[in-house]
């Protein structure tokens, strides 16, 4: 099984993120189709609204509304919507608030300040992903909430006093015995490799024919791969961007997205079974035959 490794603070310009997602379905904003994927930040997930099936490391669980699930860095994860979420014309929505911060920022006060030692432990023990319930998922799920509106200071205290709360609560279990370990097999992401040269040349003039190279794609191909990623054309290189995109693929004019919606949906969803099948995940048989069924190309989540 193959992992894709990723990285989420070059995406969000950023090493803190709490953002309520009001969707159809369960889905990244960074991923066109389902990816197994890793990365260093740690992850809060707190499902409002939906249901499916959730895989983290090797083990793959339903997950359903009132879910608050914890993950440590690198730890390999997938949440996917159930296929109910993807029929035409359902009135089924999912709701759902994501964290993501990056542990490096901290790092030294964490290990330096005795009074941050059972959050230090928190993130140790996190890498065996945490299940987090009863009256302390009720509290968090407040602030979570609460927290998804704010910025600045604000937003930073509240992440803190969650990583406390789930620090010294009773009320959470691991989703695996032993901490997880990703699979030998994994391919970098090549989003993030364009986007780490482009922030590196902020004040060079880059080429599409460049950015291509680093993701050794031709020009035509990265145009495409770009907008299925991002679902935008263009925007302008700046430094304080959220994340730079460069401004030549507008000028191609390529159609990145199918003629056959149906069709690619197709084609993706074989792509994704042929891995469940060859994973070691031990996933329901009916999971592999709601992912065929699916009709829209973009449907499945990875997030």
């Amino acid at each position: 099984m193959r992992l894709l490794h990723t990285e989420i603070t070059p995406l969000i310009n950023g090493f803190l993120s709490i953002d309520l997602r009001r969707q159809q379905f369960l889905q990244s904003p960074f991923h066109s189709q389902p990816s197994f994927h890793a990365h260093p930040e740690l992850e809060l997930v707190f499902v409002i609204e939906g249901y499916g099936t959730r895989i983290i490391g090797n083990k793959a669980e339903p997950f359903e509304s009132g879910d608050m699930v914890f993950i440590g860095p690198n730890v390999p994860h997938v949440w996917l919507s159930d296929e109910a979420f993807y029929k035409k014309n359902t009135k089924l929505r999912s709701r759902v608030v994501v964290t993501y911060f990056n542990p490096k920022i901290f790092e030294e006060v964490f290990n330096s300040v005795k009074e941050f030692s059972s959050i230090r432990y928190l993130i140790r023990q996190a890498s065996k992903g945490i299940k987090i319930f009863g009256e302390t998922r009720r509290v968090i799920a407040e602030k979570l909430i609460a927290l998804s509106s704010k910025s600045g200071f604000e937003k930073i205290e509240g992440l803190l006093q969650i990583m406390h709360l789930i620090s010294t609560s009773q009320h959470k279990s691991f989703i695996v015995n032993k901490e997880i370990e990703g699979p030998g097999s994994h391919y970098s992401d090549r989003l993030i490799d364009v986007i780490k040269f482009i922030k590196d040349n902020l004040h060079n003039q880059v080429s599409l024919k460049q950015v291509a190279a680093i993701a050794c794609m031709t020009e035509q191909s990265f145009c495409r791969f770009f907008r299925s990623r991002t679902k935008k054309a263009s925007l302008n290189i700046s430094a304080t961007s959220g994340y730079p995109m460069p401004a030549v693929c507008l000028s191609k004019r390529i159609n990145p997205f199918p003629k056959s919606p149906s069709a690619a949906a197709t084609g993706r969803a074989r792509i994704f079974a042929r891995y469940l099948k060859t994973s070691s995940v031990k996933v329901h048989i009916n999971i592999k035959r709601a992912l065929c069924r699916t009709k829209i190309g973009n449907k499945a989540a990875a997030y």
